[in-house]
């Protein structure tokens, strides 16, 4: 049995069907779907049971009809993300902080660029865009009309 198999194999024992996708991309690559209400229960199986703690990024996905927030972690040479789907009309997640501290700055962001509520991030002050920054507004999005964004952004500071 491979390394990814056998992270496959707990998870599905711990989740059963939360476990909505687990894919071996390629070797060394592995992909799990989970809807955002078992996200944190998988990072923290990952981090409890398989003594996963490196974590790469998080990056944020605007898939039009839902968001993705997928946290990539290493492990004994493997990449491992999990991809939380969030509801668009809804978008929150809860935090992982407690568990991988390193997620800290990279929940900010997602939130920043998103605006996916991270429920129980202790600091959602702004990371990368000033701090006059229109709320409510949040460039990564594939919704933003970028002349409008101009037009506001300017329009407020003047």
């Amino acid at each position: 049995m491979t390394l990814e198999e056998d992270v496959v194999n707990t998870l599905k024992s711990k989740l059963g069907d939360k476990i909505l996708e687990a894919r071996i991309q390629r070797p060394r690559r592995l992909f799990i779907t989970v809807n955002g209400e078992a996200y944190k229960e998988v990072v923290k199986i990952l981090k409890n049971e398989l003594g996963v703690t490196h974590l790469s990024t998080i990056t944020g996905v605007d898939a039009r009809d839902r968001f993705e927030v997928i946290p990539l972690f290493s492990y004994k040479g493997i990449v491992i993300a999990i991809k939380g789907i969030i509801p668009r009309d809804s978008p929150s997640i809860d935090s992982i902080v407690d568990v991988i501290p390193g997620a800290f700055f990279y929940e900010k962001e997602v939130h920043e660029m998103f605006g996916i509520d991270v429920k129980g991030h202790p600091d959602m002050t702004h990371l990368e865009l000033p701090d006059d920054w229109p709320e409510g507004l949040y460039p990564l999005r594939k919704d933003v009309d970028f002349q409008d964004l101009m037009k506001r952004i300017t329009k407020e500071r003047d």
